[in-house]
């Protein structure tokens, strides 16, 4: 019984070395796999870490790029409003000017026709005087030149009013 219980023990004991070893093999594959794991988790973290890094350079990079764009791009639109608004009171200085020039004109257009009828109606009434004063010399010089031919005819002993 003793050697049936020696070989039982033995058995038990060969039995649990085993257990014992391949708990031991299981422990070192998981460790060996909670290395790899750490490992990848490191690597993984360190790539992750290192890409977080190169996007928040990137995106300061670009933050920076376009606070540059904006502040150019604000300074051209002052300046072009500056541009516009000087135009603008130039065209409208040029508008104003022209305005006052066109009235200056309709002004001495409107002189202008008035003296010109001045002018016209004035010259109208020396024509009117002339023409009843050269009329009136017509008219002695018509009277004349009848008397005249009366006088011949009579001579000539016609009666005028014959005629």
């Amino acid at each position: 019984m003793l050697k049936e219980h020696l070989a039982v023990r033995k058995e038990l004991t060969r039995r649990t070395q085993a257990a014992s070893e391949d708990w031991r093999e299981r422990m070192e594959d998981a460790e060996k796999t909670l290395d790899d794991q750490k490992s990848t988790h490191v690597s993984v973290n360190a790539d992750i870490s290192r890409q977080y890094k190169t996007m928040q350079h990137e995106m300061g990079l670009r933050n920076t790029l376009l606070d540059m764009d904006v502040q150019k791009l604000t300074g051209n639109l002052a300046i072009t409003q500056d541009e516009l608004q000087t135009t603008q009171r130039s065209m409208k200085k040029m508008c104003e000017e022209k305005d006052d020039e066109i009235s200056i004109l309709r002004l001495k257009i409107d002189s202008m026709g008035t003296q010109y009828e001045t002018v016209l109606m004035d010259n109208l009434d020396r024509l009117v005087d002339k023409m009843d004063t050269m009329r009136s010399q017509w008219e002695e010089t018509t009277l004349n030149i009848h008397d005249y031919n009366k006088e011949r005819l009579l001579e000539f002993g016609f009666n005028p009013l014959e005629f």
